[in-house]
């Protein structure tokens, strides 16, 4: 009985951490685009809190992309990116180009409890037809002040649940 030899007298006890979870210790936050650029496949990126981070045109396939607390993230005109993940992230556009760009991807992925605002829509390929992949949106925010709020014209399939979405 363990708990009772823990109450009565001194008792060594080993404890193994699973190796698919050492890497959520520990890991370093990202501050800078070069970083993100030159992240590798599958791994995951916890972005640091109060930044503004852009993100590259081409990451790795299968980033997984944390937010930080007050984190914003800006995108090119296009992201090339496939099987990604963003959790807790805000997007937002930093200028008045008007591009219809900010937040327009290329690939396949998902979106959670992400925010994207001012004139940062969502764009499933635009109509291209490289792309192919499913997008899933869960309990995010788009308010899309000039932007379309979100552009389902990609080839995959786009999935939307539990999210509130405001724009044109």
């Amino acid at each position: 009985n363990l708990l009772g030899n823990l109450l009565t007298q001194e008792t060594a006890i080993e404890i193994v951490v699973d190796e698919k979870f050492i890497a959520d210790i520990n890991v370093p936050v990202v501050t800078t685009t070069k970083e993100i650029a030159a992240a590798e496949a599958g791994s995951t990126i916890w972005l640091a809190d109060n930044t503004v981070i852009a993100l590259p045109g081409q990451i790795a396939e299968g980033i997984t992309f944390i937010g930080g607390e007050n984190t914003v993230v800006t995108t090119p005109e296009i992201v090339k990116m496939d099987n990604f993940t963003f959790k807790n992230v805000k997007f937002q556009q930093v200028d008045d180009s008007h591009t219809y760009g900010a937040c327009r991807y290329i690939g396949y992925g998902t979106f959670e409890e992400c925010e994207f605002v001012g004139e940062c829509g969502i764009y499933q390929g635009n109509g291209r037809a490289y792309q192919t992949g499913d997008i899933y949106l869960k309990k995010c925010k788009v308010v899309a002040d000039w932007a379309y709020a979100v552009n389902t014209g990609g080839t995959g399939n786009f999935y939307i649940e539990d999210c509130e979405i405001y724009g044109w």
